[in-house]
């Protein structure tokens, strides 16, 4: 089943502990064996268990495509090791804003971040991942690793999301752009889901019709 629900440290905010990057899924250390399964089964996708700046937030502090971490220069040396286990590149950013996950909207194709990330920023990022790097908002708010989901197969987003915003998205990214929620109305769709191109975890109260929606955004089955 490609889309699924789940809870992780009993809470509908997957996004916000956890992080898929291709066929890697970090979890916080000591993740239930159940949801390690969950991701396997689902996502087709190895449990790395690691922490981030000493917090079980990895999905806040850890951004990246279908092929290469990003993390921040606040992590110290041993959890950067862990994260390399998953035998991913992984590159380290020296960057103001050190909530990766919050402030970088990525695939392989190219990524979208928060407007105050400086040129020499960018240029790190583009870098790192190797593709287009454009800034960007989602409702006029900069946190578009927060507000959106993106895979290779396409894009969903909050509904504040505004066509101008779409087209820089769909422009960068090279796919299409779906509005959409998450754990019935959470418009911050990225901390209650995780995915990747083969499927998709998402928050226990999430709905049957938001479920319809993000299979159609991401090219899932329900």
């Amino acid at each position: 089943m490609p889309i699924e629900r789940a809870k992780l440290e009993g809470s509908p905010g997957l996004g916000i502990f956890a992080r898929v990057v291709g066929r890697a899924a970090f979890v916080p250390t000591g993740t239930a064996r159940r949801f390690r399964s969950q991701l396997e089964e689902v996502l087709g996708a190895r449990a790395v268990e690691v922490s981030l700046y000493g917090s079980r937030l990895v999905g806040v502090f850890m951004a990246g495509n279908g092929e290469v971490v990003l993390l921040p220069s606040i992590v110290n040396p041993a959890e950067v090791e862990a994260v390399e286990e998953s035998d991913l590149p992984t590159h380290v950013l020296d960057v103001r804003l050190t909530a990766l996950g919050n402030v970088i909207l990525a695939n392989s194709y190219g990524a979208v971040v928060h407007p105050e990330f400086r040129d020499s920023e960018l240029e790190q990022i583009s870098r790192a991942l190797g593709t287009p790097v454009r800034r960007g908002t989602i409702g006029g708010v900069g946190v578009v690793g927060s507000l959106a989901v993106a895979t290779d197969r396409g894009v969903l987003a909050s509904p504040d999301l505004t066509d101008e915003e779409a087209r820089v998205i769909e422009d960068v990214l090279g796919v299409r752009v779906l509005r959409g929620t998450v754990n019935d109305g959470v418009r911050y769709v990225r901390t209650g889901m995780l995915a990747n191109d083969s499927g998709a975890l998402v928050g226990y109260p999430t709905t049957p019709l938001e479920i319809d929606v993000i299979a159609e955004a991401l090219g899932l089955e329900p």
